[in-house]
């Protein structure tokens, strides 16, 4: 039976679609230029508006990726046809992220499912487009179905950690901590304007370096309408990826919290309140992680809180303790609070893979 089934962002496909459009179109428009003849024109314009929206689409389909979670196994589907499958006995499974920064501007994260096999070989399977969210309720789901999931436990060396049943008892009355979100927002707002400016001067740079030896190459041809059409792709890329960005950013200033208080039998984030019998499952990131060194300045703790009222994600400062990062100095004592609330109801915290 199958529990759960998870799919690629729709948001990314069709960002990949625009790029992957954008690359050809790129190609078919030169070949229009530079074309002499009658015939050049036609396969140019055919190229252009036949051939690379269907390879566009058809790649893309071939990137698309479904993962269905049963109660024994994990089925990786690839337009509608299953292409394989990994049984949870005998498997150790966790997370693995790589992030790659193009012109060492632009952090692009792939995320992949890593895979321990009886046989003693690990494999790293791509979740092709999964989104953040998606990918860790994926790890997640697998961690808790495998039998493998890890629960909250308190700062320290992990070899040197006690029992979650050990933990210190939530004080009487509660627990509140106060959140610094301003400071988080500015943080987050500085970031934003310092990697739209830095996408700006790279998607600009890009047209420039390939048009530039074209117009020297062939100076007696007129280039007007060469430059003008890279001209607007490249607005209409860069347009498209900072707007993108914005919408991302404008989603994580909206989930800062700024007051969380804990008691026996409730959470309440500024207005918004979950009760105890409410809750399914609370995950958060974990207190001893080794991050990417590249990644450490933008990798944020997390804390989602799934019920009855569905799921709520709040971000929880940074990581690192280095300039220019907001760091929570409570999260550790967070943790517990949350986890001994929940221990009255037999649960506990399950920390996200990151």
């Amino acid at each position: 039976m199958v529990v759960s089934t998870y799919r690629s962002s729709a948001a990314n496909n069709i960002l990949s679609v625009i790029a992957f459009l954008g690359i050809f179109e790129l190609v078919s428009f030169f070949v229009i230029q530079v074309a002499t003849s009658r015939n050049a024109i036609i396969v140019g314009l055919v190229l252009a508006f036949i051939v690379s929206p269907a390879l566009a689409v058809f790649i893309q389909l071939m990137r698309h990726l479904k993962i269905e979670l049963t109660d024994t196994e994990i089925r990786f589907l690839r337009m509608g046809r299953p292409f394989r499958v990994i049984p949870f006995a005998n498997h150790h499974f966790t997370s693995y992220i790589h992030t790659i920064r193009y012109q060492f501007v632009i952090p692009v994260e792939y995320r992949y499912l890593r895979v321990l096999y009886p046989d003693g070989t690990t494999k790293d399977h791509y979740c092709s487009s999964f989104s953040k969210n998606t990918y860790h309720r994926f790890i997640s789901e697998i961690l808790q179905l495998s039998g493998q999931y890890v629960k909250a436990l308190p700062s320290g060396d992990v070899q040197d950690l006690p029992a979650a049943n050990e933990a210190p008892e939530l004080p009487f009355g509660g627990a509140q901590y106060s959140f610094p979100k301003e400071a988080l927002r500015k943080t987050l707002h500085s970031e934003f304007l310092r990697n739209t400016i830095l996408l700006s001067f790279t998607i600009l740079l890009i047209p420039a370096a390939i048009l530039t030896p074209i117009v020297m190459g062939i100076p007696s041809m007129n280039h007007t309408r060469t430059i003008g059409l890279f001209a607007i792709i490249s607005a209409v890329v860069l347009a498209t990826i900072v707007f993108s960005m914005r919408l991302s950013y404008a989603k994580k200033i909206s989930i800062i919290p700024e007051t969380i208080r804990i008691t026996e039998n409730s959470i309440k984030i500024d207005e918004q309140i979950f009760h105890l019998s409410q809750i399914y499952r609370v995950e958060m990131t974990p207190l001893v992680t080794f991050p990417n060194p590249n990644a450490v300045r933008t990798l944020l703790r997390k804390m989602t809180i799934t019920g009855t009222e569905g799921r709520k994600e709040y971000l929880l400062g940074h990581y690192a303790r280095i300039k220019k990062c907001v760091e929570f100095k409570d999260y550790g004592a967070l943790v517990f609070s949350i986890n001994a609330m929940l221990r009255n109801a037999g649960k506990a915290v399950v920390f996200l893979q990151q």
